[in-house]
Parts: C-alpha cells; sequence; structure tokens
C-alpha cells in the first residue's frame, strides 16, 4: 500500500513544485491534504493556505470538489457504508466503540460490519484504541484521516471537535 507523505517529504514535495511556504502553512495543508501527493499536484506557487484551499475544494473546476466520495468508492465496494460509518466517527474526536456506531447507524451486528472495520483501519482511516483494564469490546474507534477530517469540518456538517 502506498502510504502519503510525511510532513518533511510534504515540504520537499511542495518545494519542489516551487511552492514557498513557511512551515505553519505547510503543516496547514499537510492537516487538510493528508499528505497525499495527488491532492498536491495543482497547488500553485504564490497562494496563501486559504487561496490554495479554496482552489483545490471551492472553485467551480475543483480538482478535488468531489474526491471524498471518488476516494471511497475507488477503495471499497460497498462504499456508503464505508462513508457512514466515517461520518458517525467524525461526531467524536474521542472515538466510539463498535456497539456505539452500530447503534448511530443503525445496523445490525454482523452484515460485514466488522469488516467495514478493518477496512477502514488497515487503510489507515480509522484507528482503534484499546481501553486499559475494559474488554476489547469497549476499544474505540477513532476518525484518524487528516483528508477525511478535513472535509467533515468543511464539506460534512460535522460536530467534530
Amino acid at each position: 500500500m502506498l502510504k502519503p507523505f510525511d510532513l518533511k517529504e510534504t515540504k520537499a514535495f511542495l518545494e519542489m513544485n516551487h511552492v514557498k511556504l513557511v512551515l505553519k502553512d505547510i503543516v496547514q495543508l499537510y492537516m487538510c491534504l493528508g499528505g497525499v501527493p495527488f491532492n498536491m499536484k495543482d497547488i500553485a506557487p504564490g497562494k496563501s493556505v486559504g487561496q490554495i484551499l479554496d482552489t483545490l475544494f471551492f472553485d467551480k473546476n475543483a480538482t478535488l470538489k468531489n474526491e471524498f466520495v471518488n476516494l471511497y468508492a475507488s477503495l471499497f465496494k460497498n462504499s456508503h457504508l464505508h462513508e457512514l460509518v466515517v461520518k458517525t466517527l467524525a461526531t467524536k474526536g474521542k472515538g466510539l466503540t463498535r456497539k456505539e456506531i452500530l447503534a448511530a447507524i443503525k445496523l445490525s451486528r454482523g452484515g460485514g460490519f466488522t469488516n467495514i472495520l478493518n477496512e477502514l483501519t488497515a487503510c489507515g482511516f480509522v484507528t482503534q484504541v484499546y481501553p486499559i483494564n475494559k474488554k476489547k469490546e469497549e476499544s474505540l474507534y477513532r476518525l484518524v484521516d487528516e483528508f477525511t477530517l478535513f472535509y467533515f469540518k468543511f464539506f460534512g456538517n460535522s460536530d467534530y471537535t
């Protein structure tokens, strides 16, 4: 699996494309775009972070306008269920248990739900946090993908905090 750039690689990628930003701005872009080269390929030199994000997401012909749906559809067979899970996780920064996710999306146990969580975890969208001195069933699932978090903050009407 191809991993996103880390912060150092993101900085080098931007510099290679003649995009000159201070480290604080690079970090902000990284938190929005997740270090994914595809998301950064159309960044033009000479723009502020706000202008870059406006161009990538909000312009009439923005290259990343539909990227969220395209991303999940390209990775998962039943992507609408994966999207529903990450949308639910985006509402709680601390994470949710498996039982809480199932209740929130009104899905019964089984039906491939374990597979959905495993796929989201394997792809790095979600992480499972195991509690100390508690049962495995009480572990929390947290949304950790920067691009997905950015998407729900600005497009998905999420209450993520």
